[in-house]
């Protein structure tokens, strides 16, 4: 057995042990702290178009616009929008620009790796479609005049929206739980929005396999002490642990639809109490069967929002605050 192979199989067993896992990661999280002090912010998250085709692209971003455009309630988007990390594509951004937006800003912490050639097909595509007259003969993200990129730390949510306001839209996919403070977040992009704006989270509370990958349970990673987890996640983007309580909190009168619940699949958007009885009990046993073993702050929260594993949130700026 070579050394390389050796060292997968000295890691391998380490991910399996609690301590094993937290020391790896934050090992990996000092190296990414590294790698972004010298100004690297490549990463394989948000690939989201990575090996697809061209049609399967184009089904995925209407898929997305769809979602938005559903808990926006609006026909057609308009005005400025923000889309909190839009990963390797900006087809979805170019939707918003087909609805007749003037201004889109993509920002993204970190640099999705992305398929530029397939990206241009996909854009060709899409500008044909859409009867995007401006943008005809044009593949490239940097000559669409109304969609902006914005990369780095100033692209964090907790900076650019202190930088940035007056929105009428802010919203993002899979994002959220990754951003290093969603209740700082939140304030921010509240200020951001003008009167009557509306943002639209789709946030996943899962580990993203940290634990489950190796066979720990869903909540696993809700019993890692709290001066430990920001050091095995904050330069990578790992998850932050911020449940729903954060969100409804921090936005009052938001809506709230519920797209998953611990030790069970995915749903169809639809509100907590629309849940059958019968999965809603299973996800709050699960919880149960594991709350005496998180920390502190989850042993308080309610078992219902504990149970809650993934949710749209939208939230409107009322026109008088």
């Amino acid at each position: 057995m070579g050394l390389r192979q050796v060292g997968r199989a000295a890691t391998k067993h380490l991910r399996k042990t609690t301590v094993g896992a937290c020391a790896l990661f934050m090992l990996d999280n000092q190296l990414a702290k590294v790698r972004l002090a010298y100004g690297d912010l490549n990463t394989n998250s948000g690939m989201a178009h990575d090996g697809l085709k061209l049609e399967e692209s184009l089904a995925y971003i209407d898929w997305v616009y769809g979602d938005y455009q559903d808990e926006a309630g609006v026909n057609k988007f308009y005005g400025r929008i923000a889309e909190i990390g839009p990963g390797d594509n900006c087809g979805v951004a170019l939707r918003f620009v087909a609805d007749g937006a003037e201004k889109v800003d993509l920002v993204d912490r970190f640099y999705s790796r992305r398929d530029d050639r397939h990206n241009s097909e996909v854009y060709r595509a899409l500008i044909e479609r859409e009867g995007l007259a401006a943008y005809a003969g044009k593949d490239r993200e940097d000559q669409f005049g109304r969609i902006e990129r914005h990369y780095g730390a100033r692209a964090s949510a907790e900076q650019f929206f202190a930088d940035h306001g007056e929105y009428d839209f802010i919203v993002s996919r899979a994002v959220m739980e990754h951003v290093a403070s969603p209740p700082l977040s939140i304030q921010r992009m509240k200020s951001a929005l003008k009167p009557g704006g509306t943002m639209i989270h789709v946030v996943d509370l899962k580990d993203h396999g940290m634990f489950t990958a190796y066979d720990f349970h869903e909540l696993k990673f809700l019993e890692i002490p709290e001066w430990i987890y920001p050091e095995m996640t904050r330069a990578t983007g790992r998850p932050n642990r911020e449940p729903l309580s954060t969100y409804r909190n921090l936005l009052p009168g938001c809506a709230v639809k519920i797209t998953s619940l611990v030790g069970g699949e995915r749903l169809e958007p639809i509100a907590y109490d629309a849940i059958p009885r019968i999965q809603r009990d299973a996800a709050i046993d699960y919880v149960r069967k594991h709350k005496a073993k998180l920390q502190p702050r989850f042993r308080e929260e309610d078992e219902r929002d504990l149970s809650v594993s993934g949710f749209i949130v939208t939230w409107t700026r009322p026109l008088n605050g």
